[in-house]
């Protein structure tokens, strides 16, 4: 990909000392070219580009991008995936492109401080306005919440093996889980055991 050929003329004209702003949040803004992000985690795909400048309005502070990408946004529930984003690992803030989101035909509502983005009457992206700036809350994707989902499945199709449920094409690990062990217990020798036995039966049964 010629990355410099297909962001030759990304700029950045918010500010970039904005103090209010923190790493796990992103800005909304008309004054972006594209959608950048410092943290690497977030995205999904990432290639590099050779020091890559970004004009900020201040041309003794312009920004490096060191990489090209997608990016996917957990926030507040929603999910948004983004293409072509700059990663730019000095930036001070997250900044979303408001261009690129109407560009991919996202449309917005706003109810006092509060706002949507929203994508064929789904809600894919919401956050509130500070300081006159929108911005939103970022999740960063962790091993936490992979468990968190590979759990949801196991418990939601009835505490299954890892087996079937790879074969289903779904996330699966091979965490414990005390339901699965006292229901498949041969023998169990003391009185709470029996006791936990009763509790986990109850709750599959539920």
């Amino acid at each position: 990909m010629n990355a410099s050929a297909h962001f030759s003329k990304a700029q950045a004209f918010i500010t970039t000392k904005e103090s209010s702003t923190n790493k796990t949040q992103a800005v909304i803004d008309c004054g972006e070219t594209h959608h950048m992000f410092s943290i690497k985690n977030l995205f999904t795909s990432l290639s590099p580009v050779s020091h890559f400048s970004i004009a900020t309005g201040n041309p003794s502070s312009n920004l490096i991008a060191e990489g090209i990408g997608n990016v996917t946004i957990f926030s507040d529930g929603n999910t948004l995936n983004l293409s072509n984003c700059l990663y730019v690992p000095k930036l001070s803030c997250n900044l979303i492109s408001l261009l690129q989101l109407f560009k991919n035909k996202l449309t917005i509502n706003r109810q006092n401080s509060n706002f949507q983005f929203v994508s064929n009457g789904t809600t894919v992206l919401q956050g509130h306005v500070n300081n006159n700036l929108m911005k939103i809350n970022l999740e960063t994707p962790s091993s936490f919440v992979a468990t968190s989902i590979n759990d949801l499945w196991h418990k939601r199709l009835g505490h299954p093996g890892s087996v079937p449920v790879r074969n289903m094409g779904l996330p699966s690990n091979n965490a414990p889980c005390i339901t699965c062990d006292l229901n498949k217990a041969h023998l169990l020798p003391f009185k709470h055991q029996f006791e936990l036995f009763v509790i986990a039966k109850k709750r599959m049964e539920n």
